[in-house]
């Protein structure tokens, strides 16, 4: 047990349980069971030097993807289902993507009759987005200055769909960051948010090793409950929760192994795979750990 400190969520100040993983400790609140990593650092600082080419080609000192410029087909597999989703609440309209990363998702969004933008806050995965989307779709920063960044391109535009995916983990203020966000929802509009589920059956018999504890990029960890009260308290009322299966090549899926699990086999299997035709082999995980979550403005 660590010393009483106080919820970010609930507020509920209370002793709780934590545990190391990768040399940073992730504490649990015994009343909402929001997971949260105990970062001390400084954020601005963090995110100028984390995002940058190795997070996104493997680097050593990086638990994120082997090679997401690669993996562009398994990772637009998944895009496409998330977009099938969306497309059952709207048609088409204008799209805001939090964290676009190289801009996959904007691709893709012109196809199935979308008017998209993106943030986010790697230069180098923006330089890269620019060569698929028009420049002046893109915008770079830290999406929870929202306010900041619109104002320098699109000051007053609001979006039909404004999506999170992989993101909100990431955030430090993740309940502050979507209320700014609602200032560019339109009235009828609708935010699509996916991330891992800790309170799925496969989180918790995976335990500290459960793939998406991976410090010090994900700050925060939800179950299905304490996601709906993010939401709820920051102007959101939730639609639907709907859990989905994921793509990954096995490049991905060994590197998550040797860096998140620290696993001797995951890095004799990246090494074997990661720069041949093996690697980019696909598997689909159907965990029941991947989430998401579908909310419009609360007007009551």
């Amino acid at each position: 047990m660590v010393k009483a400190k106080t919820c970010y969520l609930c507020g509920k100040k209370a002793n709780q349980k934590s545990f190391l993983k990768l040399g940073h400790r992730i504490s649990q609140c015994p009343h909402c069971h929001l997971y949260s990593l105990e970062f001390d650092g400084n954020y601005s600082q963090f995110l100028e030097t984390y995002y940058s080419k190795g997070y996104y080609t493997g680097g050593k000192h990086y638990r994120a993807y082997a090679d997401y410029q690669g993996d562009k087909g398994t990772i637009l597999k998944n895009m496409r289902k998330y977009l099938t989703v969306i497309k059952k609440y709207k048609k088409e309209g204008t799209l805001l993507d939090l964290g676009c990363a190289m801009g996959f998702l904007l691709e893709e969004a012109i196809k199935w009759k979308f008017d998209p933008y993106g943030i986010d806050v790697s230069a180098y995965a923006i330089s890269l987005a620019e060569k698929i989307v028009p420049r002046e779709k893109l915008l770079l920063g830290n999406v929870e200055d929202i306010e900041k960044i619109l104002a320098k391109k699109i000051s007053g535009k609001k979006f039909d769909v404004i999506t999170m995916f992989d993101l909100i983990e990431h955030l430090d203020h993740p309940r502050e960051a979507l209320k700014k966000t609602l200032s560019y929802l339109k009235d009828d509009g609708l935010i699509v948010i996916q991330t891992g589920d800790a309170g799925s059956a496969w989180a918790k018999v995976m335990g500290k090793n459960w793939h998406f504890f991976a410090p010090p990029q994900h700050f925060y960890f939800y179950n299905q409950k304490n996601m709906k009260m993010l939401l709820e308290q920051a102007g959101l009322k939730v639609i639907k929760i709907q859990k989905v299966g994921k793509w990954v090549s096995l490049r991905y899926l060994f590197h998550m192994m040797r860096y998140v699990n620290q696993d001797t086999i995951g890095d004799i299997l990246y090494n074997f795979t990661a720069k041949n035709f093996f690697g980019q082999l696909r598997i689909f995980m159907r965990m029941n750990d991947n989430m998401i979550i579908l909310a419009k403005k609360n007007k009551n």
